[in-house]
């Protein structure tokens, strides 16, 4: 049976992130934090198109479950503050100090979201790769797509910053290169787990 053909996963799945997506929204609008209304429409779009393009691909439950981990997480870390520290802020571990301050909640937020964008995007490279397309490819397109999603979301936190004045730990030259190194740890994470079609996780 043609593998795009295969059900979506069952369950509560989207109406989930929607749930989520709404009760945060109204908690930071209660709050008076209008730069969220950004983040709010940008993931709107993402959950619409993951939850669209699911009905033709029928993502992996590891992908599915973990885009909805991974959106828990992104809203509890700018939401939930700890001893006056935002969440996203916090130091899990002291691995590196200043400047540039590893590991922080956000950078390991990071690198889950781009693990589960790579898992996403690599099913669907691989069901649309012919018969000569090879894993090693499929991967590296699948890589290469993640990365270019990261780069779209910091120039979204670069808007933020210049048309609403945001400053909770968005921008600057170390913070947007940190992004982008743990992005592309997530996506090294994912890449063991992209497989060519009719062998996909």
């Amino acid at each position: 049976m043609d593998e795009c053909a295969r059900p979506p996963v069952k369950g509560l799945g989207f109406w989930f992130d929607w749930a989520v997506l709404a009760a945060f929204t109204a908690a930071f609008l209660l709050r008076g934090n209008s730069e969220f209304l950004l983040y709010a429409v940008t993931l709107t779009v993402l959950i619409a198109v993951v939850q669209r393009t699911d009905r033709v691909y029928a993502y992996p439950a590891l992908a599915r479950w973990g885009f909805t981990a991974w959106l828990v997480m992104h809203m509890c870390g700018g939401f939930v503050h700890i001893y006056g520290t935002r969440l996203y802020d916090a130091m899990l571990v002291k691995l590196v100090p200043e400047p540039y301050h590893i590991l922080r909640y956000d950078q390991l937020a990071h690198s889950a979201c781009y693990f589960v964008i790579t898992l996403i995007l690599g099913r669907m490279v691989a069901l649309r790769a012919d018969a000569r397309t090879g894993a090693a490819t499929v991967r590296l397109l699948a890589a290469l797509a993640a990365m270019g999603v990261g780069a779209l979301n910091e120039m979204i936190e670069f808007l933020a910053v210049a048309f609403l004045g945001a400053t909770d730990g968005v921008g600057g030259y170390i913070n947007n290169a940190l992004d982008i190194c743990f992005n592309g740890l997530g996506v090294l994470a994912a890449l063991p787990l992209v497989r060519r079609k009719g062998s996909a996780p």
